[in-house]
């Protein structure tokens, strides 16, 4: 991927970490540091030419805290197929780059769980 693209996006989702399409290390030695990097399991930081790296993790974890939390204060009895398709769909309109500006970390492609808490 990195001898098309000057910043890789890898989404490696598959659980558990066994079974993920590529490591977080694999993602920064294969692209030299230049991966945008999101696993479904979380993945230890790298250090890599003196430089160190910390994966992101984009599952589900932004969605279902939010569609929990609206269902219990909408008493909405059952989630249906539609409710799920808009609260992910919603997630899409979220700009990563705003974060990336606030955080000065450009290469972050969400926040950490932390901060949203």
């Amino acid at each position: 991927m990195a001898e098309y693209n000057k910043r890789p996006v890898v989404f490696a989702l598959s659980n558990p970490v066994s079974q993920a399409e590529c490591t977080f290390e694999e993602a920064i030695e294969g692209t030299n540091g230049a991966v945008l990097y999101a696993s479904g399991s979380p993945f230890d930081k790298v250090e890599f030419h003196g430089k160190k790296y910390e994966p992101g993790q984009g599952n589900n974890l932004y969605i279902f805290p939010a569609l929990g939390l609206g269902a219990i204060l909408a008493r909405v009895k059952t989630v249906s197929s539609r409710l799920l398709e808009k609260t992910g769909e919603s997630c899409t309109d979220f700009d990563p780059l705003l974060i990336h500006r606030s955080r000065k970390r450009w290469f972050m492609l969400v926040h950490k769980v932390s901060p949203i808490r």
